[in-house]
């Protein structure tokens, strides 16, 4: 009898499943006045002699020639969303601003019931030499004005004299703390900013929460939003240049998360071209970005794309398209209690259900900046020269600040309350409601200890060691528009201390556990002799020998068509006893080995594994790339691994790391080209790869390899850089990290190490994720620690960060890095070209050997 009961029911259901899953706007009723349904069927085909759109910017789909505003309905659901009785009414109107008096950062102060706005970013009305204006309207005056007819109405508008520290507003959400939180593009000289905004007048005061990343300027920082747990993220573009607002961009278009709480700015995301609005859905654990890049090139991205937020890094992953913006671009986004996305476009506001299916527009039929709920229900639509007030049924999930506390709880706390439960149960024999209200309690405390933790940073450091600056981020949060900022990321350092190098720079406290109490940073060996610095690359360390391997520089003349480096090697015997006899310098010997002709220009080094040095090699003229074994002892024989994919040549082998199951990863780039704009720069007048003679042009795509020296089996596990760099692997080999160092050409590109997560039996890379973006030149080689600690060689010595990617700190050397490495447990090796460093701290190295 049941399972008939159960058929029947099943039965039922069926046909309501089925007919909702490909419902659209053809089965609807009931449509509200000032709407029209346009179901995707009725213009899937248009016929050969149909007159197509030809500008997805300026040419507006609007099938029913409806006259502008009105409701166009996609699918049926967005009635839900409509509500019974939705209108839209033009509420202000102004015309006598250059370029428009309401255009973007739109924010409503429920306190006041007031709606603040900014005026165009486009110029005339916003340049190099003319700011735009913050305005605000009276949403009690709105109100009153529709309840008395229901036309158009146009209410005053009054607009804000504020200080000259709010520089071409193009973002705004909140309030935060009781202000409105601004994104400025900063005009000129003068910087972008984070900027608080006192909504009352007369005062309107502000404050400046942050103006640089690492002393360098913002590009032209877009839009931002409040997440749940009171980070601030924002996006950064280039649009402040293309519009003739702001010098040439200085850093690559990005998405970043400030802290307010201790000043720290990190990137989150890139990959973005112009990346414009975000928004976060209700509980915060999806992001959204808009690309709009197609306002410069319609074939160029016009893509909302979504992305998974890591509840505890807060970075972003798993990218992939939420929808693509069929008229204009993607720019202001918002969300509802609903999940659904608001996306102002180039015809008005698209609105989108959390699956990313189309529902409806709210058709203006001009483009549309940004939007915002002025509470439930009415929906701020800001035409440039028109405010529009679209009511309907959808719910504000803005998020304000103060919100309820996000609280983390460690995996390992909730193990503790799994086994207390467990543990109770078993002594006791409580039933199991009983043994959870306990755990509750348990819970509780945690909650409370959680939500009372705040994020540290270096300004509570204490017991600083010899030799160590602290510098806290909220130290250098803002410095002011009349700061002199870093103009170069490569030969400008961030030293706002202006100590001597080498020395330690301390960003977070958790930086003195990796130092330990008795760090200390000595240079240990120098040479002057060699065409471009005799250790530069390669460090490998030999524990039977207690010997550190490395290479001379891979830049011309000493690596080019006719020459090779060298690899040399110190006795870390010597240096210890050098240390000891507290010598104020130490110069120990080295030693140059005599190879064999197989090993040409060696870039990369790992090991031991089975006793040799692991080489990668460039090659050189048309000598093939490789990876190459070396005896540590003389006579220093060598035996070729790989040499090519497939009969082709690798274009140029960069380094390396040995995996925990013994395979063997490399990267393999377009050095070749890609140092000539690092050379100019650097004012000298020959250039890497085949532009400076030192090897053809490439023949394969830029990619990470897989070789497993078993099979001899040689795959691409990954792809997608520009220059891929460094590598290496966590502790467990479960994460790799690949380094992309395009930046060093071209300040725009990617100084980025990126995180993947590795296949356990394909060995694939997969899930890539921005680990970190570099500040000083770009990363270059990677080594980990037993904590999962990153030390990545940059422009400027060796930063260190968690493995969450939060930056701890820098072996501050002052001069380009280019890879480093342990030499045994504590011991850094640190080379910067023409000397050998030692830094003397407490971590324990991570390196795989076989």
């Amino acid at each position: 009898m049941l399972q008939k009961v159960v058929l029947v029911i099943l039965s039922t259901l069926v046909p309501w499943g089925s007919g909702s899953a490909s419902a659209d706007g053809d089965n609807l009723a009931g449509i509200p006045p000032g709407a029209v349904s346009v179901p995707p069927s009725s213009f899937a085909v248009l016929g050969q002699n149909a007159t197509f759109r030809q500008n997805g910017l300026a040419d507006q789909f609007n099938p029913t020639n409806t006259t502008p505003p009105f409701f166009q309905i996609f699918h049926p659901d967005f009635l839900t969303v409509l509500g019974p009785n939705p209108f839209i009414r033009n509420i202000a109107q102004n015309s006598t601003f250059a370029s428009g008096f309401a255009f973007e950062a739109p924010i409503f102060v429920a306190s006041t019931n007031e709606l603040f706005f900014c005026s165009s970013v486009i110029p005339p009305e916003s340049s190099m030499t003319h700011n735009n204006r913050i305005s605000k309207i009276d949403m009690t005056i709105v109100e009153k004005a529709l309840a008395s007819k229901t036309a158009n109405i146009n209410v005053p508008f009054e607009t804000l004299d504020l200080p000259v520290t709010v520089q071409i507003t193009n973002g705004g959400t909140g309030p935060f703390k009781g202000s409105l939180l601004l994104t400025t593009r900063g005009r000129a000289n003068l910087p972008s900013a984070l900027v608080l905004v006192n909504p009352k007048s007369p005062n309107n005061n502000v404050t400046v929460l942050l103006d640089n990343f690492f002393g360098r300027q913002f590009n032209s920082m877009n839009d931002l939003k409040i997440h749940p747990s009171g980070k601030i993220f924002f996006t950064d573009d280039s649009l402040g240049f293309i519009n003739g607002e702001k010098p040439p961009p200085l850093l690559p278009s990005q998405v970043y998360m400030f802290d307010p709480d201790t000043g720290l700015a990190r990137v989150v995301a890139d990959g973005v071209i112009e990346p414009n609005g975000i928004a976060f859905n209700p509980t915060g654990k999806i992001a959204y970005v808009g690309d709009s890049a197609s306002l410069q090139n319609t074939t160029q991205p016009s893509t909302v794309y979504a992305f998974d937020v890591d509840p505890d890094t807060f970075l972003f992953s798993n990218r992939r398209v939420f929808a693509f913006i069929d008229t204009g671009a993607p720019d202001g986004i918002q969300v509802d209690t609903k999940g659904n996305l608001y996306v102002a476009s180039g015809d008005g506001v698209q609105i989108f259900r959390q699956d990313g299916v189309l529902l409806g527009k709210v058709f203006i039929g001009n483009r549309v900046a940004n939007m915002a709920f002025a509470g439930d229900g009415n929906l701020i639509v800001l035409d440039n020269t028109s405010i529009f007030l679209a009511r309907i049924a959808a719910k504000t999930v803005d998020f304000i600040w103060p919100w309820l506390p996000v609280v983390r709880i460690t995996r390992s706390a909730v193990q503790s309350v799994r086994h207390e439960m467990s543990s109770m149960r078993s002594r006791v024999n409580l039933p199991l409601h009983l043994t959870m209200l306990r755990s509750q309690l348990v819970l509780s405390t945690l909650i409370a200890i959680g939500s009372c933790a705040t994020s540290p940073d270096a300004s509570n450091v204490t017991a600083i060691p010899p030799g160590a600056v602290s510098i806290p981020p909220s130290s250098f949060a803002v410095l002011g528009q009349n700061a002199t900022f870093r103009q170069n990321g490569f030969l400008q350092h961030f030293n706002p201390t202006n100590s001597t190098p080498p020395f330690f720079q301390i960003f977070h406290p958790d930086f003195l556990t990796v130092l330990g109490p008795n760090a200390f940073v000595r240079s240990i060996a120098q040479n002057s002799t060699f065409a471009s610095g005799f250790a530069f690359e390669a460090p490998i360390f030999n524990p039977p020998t207690n010997e550190m391997f490395f290479a001379s520089s891979v830049f011309p003349p000493e690596s080019d068509f006719n020459h090779t480096n060298r690899i040399s090697k110190i006795s870390m015997t010597l240096v210890e006893n050098a240390l000891a006899s507290k010598a104020a310098t130490i110069n120990v010997p080295f030693e140059t080995l005599d190879l064999p002709v197989t090993v040409q220009i060696t870039n990369g080094g790992t090991g031991p594994f089975k006793g040799s040095l692991l080489l990668a090699t460039r090659g050189r003229g048309n000598l093939p790339s490789a990876l190459v074994l070396v005896n540590p002892k003389a006579p220093n024989n060598a035996t070729v691994l790989l040499d090519n994919f497939f009969a082709r040549q690798f274009d140029s082998m960069n380094d390396l790391k040995i995996h925990p199951s013994g395979k063997i990863f490399f990267t393999d780039d377009k050095y070749a080209s890609s140092f000539l704009g690092y050379l100019q720069m650097m004012n000298r007048k020959y250039s890497l790869g085949f532009t400076s003679d030192q090897k053809p042009p490439p023949l394969l795509p830029s990619q990470v390899y897989m070789f497993d020296p078993e099979t001899s089996l040689v795959r691409m596990v990954a792809d997608n850089f520009v220059t891929p760099n460094g590598i290496a692997f966590n502790p467990t080999g479960k994460i790799a990290y690949v380094g992309d160092s395009a930046g060093i050409t071209n300040s725009t590109l990617p100084s980025t190490v990126y995180a993947f997560d590795v296949d356990p039996e394909t060995f694939f890379f997969s899930n890539r994720r921005v680990f970190t973006y570099i500040d000083s030149g770009g990363p270059d080689g990677i080594q980990v620690d037993t904590k999962g600690n990153l030390y990545v060689a940059s422009g400027d010595g060796v930063q260190i960060f968690r493995q969450d990617g939060v930056l701890l700190g820098k072996v501050f050397i002052g001069s380009d890095v280019a890879n480093m490495a342990f030499a045994g447990d504590g011991n850094l090796i640190v080379l910067a070209n023409t000397s050998v460093f030692l830094a003397r701290i407490a971590a324990k190295s991570a390196l795989v050997s076989i």
